[in-house]
């Protein structure tokens, strides 16, 4: 999706990795990161929950996940001659009889990652602190510095509500800390019907790259332009991993001179946490565009596309904003 103001005439490309097959996963890949698609919430989009007031909190996000949504809420609180020193989170999951689980990573996957875990015990809730060092089940911190505030699950959704510090003092703990910029948040949750801390399975895991401390800027204002999307066809999703694509070509408007001022993703596909990352290319003058905009489906990239369409344009990769 791009705009541009008010002669540039060009063929793009579009060249995607996929970064791994849903239903290839096995649990001995469960370490992966697989990314998520979020876009800012409101707190009318809460769920009714006696946990947390929604309305009460700095940020919302929501979460694409499978085919189900997140809600995610946090707020950070002073106390110390005006330091940040704690944030609370709050969250609802489209589960409400599992345990369920948010995370700060430091690559995204589950390895290195300081966890908290929110379940059922039996008796009552729990929020568990604990670190990850390979994929199998996290152990418990020697010391627990998470605070359960509330929790239930109701209506097939299970909402919860914790406080931790942003900042780890303690050298015997391995809490990760809180700064500035996008870093990952691990989430994950179990299969319905039991809050046994066991294996998540593919489609109820994955990594969302946000930054906490300060929201996006808002975008300028932009006038006297045009949207244009460069958009591929559907694309069934490959047996194998790690496998590069080259879309259909474009031609951008032509009638008079065109800058590019923004580009931004569009990732409303049936499994937005397949895209890894997406380049635009544009190509040399006098290429025909009919060997790649008739193609009947995409074509792996190849030799002939780089020398066709050698000039980097754009490029957007996890993370990333307009």
């Amino acid at each position: 999706k791009m705009q541009i103001p008010a002669k540039l005439a060009v063929i793009v490309c579009g060249c995607l990795l996929i970064a791994e097959r849903l239903d290839a996963m096995s649990p001995n890949m469960h370490h992966s990161s697989r990314s998520l698609a979020f876009t800012d919430c409101t707190s009318e989009e809460s769920n009714p929950t006696s946990v947390f007031k929604a309305s009460s909190f700095q940020r919302c996000i929501k979460i694409n996940i499978g085919q189900k949504n997140v809600l995610l809420y946090w707020s950070i609180s002073q106390k110390l001659a005006g330091l940040k020193t704690n944030i609370t989170f709050a969250a609802q999951f489209p589960t409400a009889s599992a345990w369920v689980a948010l995370g700060v990573s430091t690559s995204g996957s589950m390895i290195g990652a300081d966890i908290t875990v929110v379940r059922n015990d039996g008796s009552k809730w729990v929020a568990e602190d604990r670190f990850a060092t390979t994929t199998v089940t996290p152990p418990l911190d020697t010391h627990q510095d998470v605070t359960l505030l509330g929790a239930e699950a109701a209506n097939g959704v299970t909402s919860f509500q914790i406080v931790r510090p942003l900042v780890n003092c303690l050298d015997q703990d391995k809490d990760m800390s809180i700064g500035d910029g996008t870093i990952p948040l691990i989430l994950a949750y179990g299969n319905d019907g039991s809050y046994d801390f066991a294996y998540h399975g593919a489609d109820r895991r994955g990594t969302v790259w946000v930054n906490i401390m300060q929201k996006p800027a808002p975008q300028a204002t932009l006038v006297d332009t045009q949207t244009v999307n460069v958009r591929h066809n559907n694309l069934s999703v490959p047996q194998d991993d790690e496998t590069k694509y080259c879309y259909s070509a474009h031609v951008l408007p032509q009638e008079r001179k065109y800058h590019l001022v923004r580009a931004e993703p569009v990732l409303n596909s049936s499994h937005p946490e397949l895209v890894h990352h997406m380049i635009i290319y544009s190509c040399i003058s006098g290429v025909s565009n009919q060997s790649y905009a008739n193609a009947a489906a995409p074509a792996t990239c190849s030799t002939r596309m780089t020398l066709d369409c050698p000039i980097f344009w754009v490029l957007w990769a996890v993370g990333g904003g307009p």
